[in-house]
């Protein structure tokens, strides 16, 4: 059975499993980990506190109870300070754990969100070979597949240089994608944080140009190393199916996809 962790509202996804950066007393104390114990009812609390805990890098499992994934993983990563202080063994061993986890679960597949793993450092945009290297590695010793890779990316930032950065910061997780061993990968076409009151068909068609360009020097770079790319936009900006098949059929490449995700396309309209 597929695990997915994907870039949405994770308490909503219906899938096997669902990841949770939590702290070491499992009680889902703020951020995402105390938007899934809301979500997933007082039956995780007391499951959580029947687990004794969990220490820095490892990981722990129980079942979503009020929520649609069959399974919650749990592990806490360790909070950086300056390198010196085993961070990086630490957050190897979260997702090792993890990983191991998942797959005495059922799980089978994988897809990567690069939100906590740091394939890609946030800072310098430096691709982590090593951190790339262990991923696959360890996927591959417990027989899981990395179906995909996802990055949020913003092709439409107003000011050049901005954009430029953006660019060749999306080129290094297309880097990541080719390090992995994927030959497929998605990206998004604008920020899923853009105001809602600038999404409207007339913006599109004004930004589309702009849009355009981005895709085809990226899809120059993903060519070179045989990946196919999706586009998708978890905002409202390219979500209507029309906005993203002209974008698509505007870039005039086969080898660029759609990323059909349901929850996100369906519109009242439709």
């Amino acid at each position: 059975m597929p695990l997915k962790i994907v870039r949405n509202d994770i308490t909503k996804m219906a899938v096997d499993a669902i990841v949770d950066p939590t702290n070491c007393a499992l009680r889902g104390d703020g951020g995402l980990d105390a938007a899934i114990h809301r979500a997933a009812g007082p039956g995780l609390e007391a499951a959580c506190a029947a687990l004794g805990g969990c220490k820095t890098g490892e990981a722990k499992v129980t079942e979503g109870f009020d929520l649609p994934c069959k399974y919650i993983l749990h592990t806490v990563g360790p909070i950086w300070r300056g390198g010196a202080f085993g961070e990086r063994a630490l957050l190897t061993a979260c997702y090792q754990n993890a990983l191991e986890l998942a797959k005495a679960h059922g799980c089978e597949h994988i897809e990567f969100v690069p939100f906590s793993l740091p394939f890609v450092d946030p800072q310098s945009s430096k691709l982590n070979e090593s951190l790339c290297d262990s991923v696959r590695e360890k996927c591959e010793s417990v027989g899981i597949e990395i179906s995909t890779y996802s990055v949020n990316a913003d092709l439409l930032k107003p000011d050049e240089s901005d954009r430029r950065r953006e660019i060749e910061r999306v080129k290094r997780h297309i880097d990541a994608a080719a390090r992995l061993g994927l030959k497929r990968m998605r990206y998004d076409t604008s920020s899923f944080r853009r105001p809602f009151e600038t999404n409207t068909v007339e913006n599109f068609y004004r930004e589309l140009p702009m849009m355009i360009d981005g895709i085809r020097e990226l899809h120059d770079y993903t060519s070179e190393r045989k990946i196919t790319t999706t586009l998708e936009n978890h905002g409202f900006f390219v979500n209507g199916s029309d906005r993203i098949l002209h974008l698509i059929q505007s870039c005039g490449f086969d080898d660029i996809k759609m990323t059909l995700d349901v929850g996100n396309f369906q519109c009242v309209d439709e």
